[in-house]
């Protein structure tokens, strides 16, 4: 059995977690989520309650996505230097092609090495504290219990930001990495 090397798992995990969406379709993927965690009413729906869960999925997969990236990287800092930030800043927009699918929880030094974000996210919790807050989440979103009860452990605004960073650093690892859905699964 001929397994895939860990950069082709990256590769695949990502084409699949943005397919042919941007940045700003996963975030508002995650605002929901987050904002459906913090709301008393939620309409408990069937379709409402799948779209919640796959939406939690998606969250759990982006932090698989960083364990991968993050074990398989070695460790790195960012280049700070205001030329590169600059040069990376206008590949990153010719790339991206979309001011919404800019990376906008992200520092500008952070844009020529998303994987010190990636670095930050782990070094905050392990990666089963960080599935046990999407979790919870997902539980205050359908009631069961408040944000507060059932995050207590978690400083959950400030982790919450996390997520965000994350997401926006695989995007950007993404971009540097030239992954794109293949053209036969696009559309």
């Amino acid at each position: 059995m001929n397994l895939p090397c860990k950069d082709e798992l990256i590769r695949d995990k990502v084409e699949y977690l943005f397919g042919d969406e941007g940045l700003r379709f996963q975030s508002a993927r995650l605002t929901k989520l987050i904002e459906a965690a913090y709301v008393n009413e939620f309409p408990a729906s069937q379709s409402a309650i799948l779209h919640l869960l796959y939406t939690q999925n998606e969250i759990l997969d982006l932090i698989d996505i960083g364990q991968l990236i993050y074990e398989n990287t070695p460790t790195v800092s960012s280049n700070e230097s205001s030329k590169h930030i600059i040069k990376q800043a206008k590949f990153l927009c010719k790339r991206i092609g979309n001011w919404d699918d800019f990376p906008s929880h992200l520092h500008p030094h952070e844009w020529t090495c998303p994987l010190v974000v990636v670095q930050a996210f782990f070094a905050k919790h392990s990666v089963y504290e960080w599935r046990t807050l999407v979790q919870c989440l997902f539980e205050s979103a359908l009631g069961t219990m408040s944000i507060n009860e059932s995050a207590e452990s978690f400083w959950v605004g400030l982790d919450i930001i996390e997520l965000y960073r994350l997401l926006d650093a695989v995007w950007v690892y993404k971009m540097i990495e030239g992954i794109e859905m293949p053209i036969d699964m696009a559309h």
